[in-house]
C-alpha cells in the first residue's frame, strides 16, 4: 500500500466513525422519541376524547391508532439507522483488519462482542423495548376506542 493510499485510508477511517457515531444517537434517539411522541399523542387524544367522540364514525375510531402507527414509523427508521450502522462497522472492520496492528482495532472488538452473551442481550433488549412500545400502544388503542365508541 502506498503511502497516499494509507492517507486515504485514515481519512475514509476518521469519517466512517463520525458516520458511525452520528447513527449510534439516532438508534438510541428513535426510541427516545418514539416514547415521548406516543406519550403526548395520547395524552392529547385523552383529554380531547369527547371532541373525537362527537365527530364520530370511521376517524374517530381510526385516530386512536395513531400513536402507535408514530411508533412503527419510529421503529423503522431505528432499523434503517441500526442497518446502517452494521454495514458501516463490518466496512471499518476491514479497514482495521488491513492497516492496524493484528488483534486490534473498536470494529474488531465489537464483531468479537456481538458473536458472544453480550450482543445477544442488546437485541433482545431492542427487541422487547420496542415490542412493548409498539404493542402497548395498539393495545391502548383498542381499548380507548372501544371506551369511546
Amino acid at each position: 500500500m502506498t503511502k497516499d493510499q494509507l492517507a486515504y485510508h485514515l481519512d475514509e477511517y476518521r469519517a466512517l466513525r463520525q458516520e458511525v457515531a452520528f447513527h449510534q444517537r439516532m438508534v438510541y434517539g428513535a426510541f427516545g422519541w418514539a416514547v415521548i411522541a406516543s406519550g403526548v399523542i395520547t395524552t392529547w387524544l385523552v383529554a380531547n376524547a369527547e371532541s373525537i367522540q362527537a365527530i364520530g364514525g370511521f376517524p374517530a375510531r381510526v385516530v386512536w391508532f395513531v400513536p402507535g402507527m408514530v411508533c412503527v414509523f419510529a421503529w423503522l427508521g431505528f432499523y434503517h439507522f441500526h442497518t446502517v450502522l452494521m454495514l458501516t462497522g463490518g466496512y471499518l472492520k476491514r479497514l482495521e483488519e488491513a492497516l492496524a496492528a493484528e488483534g486490534l482495532g473498536w470494529e474488531q472488538y465489537l464483531a468479537e462482542l456481538r458473536s458472544g452473551a453480550i450482543g445477544n442481550q442488546t437485541i433482545i433488549r431492542f427487541a422487547v423495548g420496542w415490542a412493548a412500545l409498539i404493542l402497548s400502544n395498539f393495545v391502548l388503542a383498542i381499548f380507548m376506542q372501544a371506551s369511546f365508541s
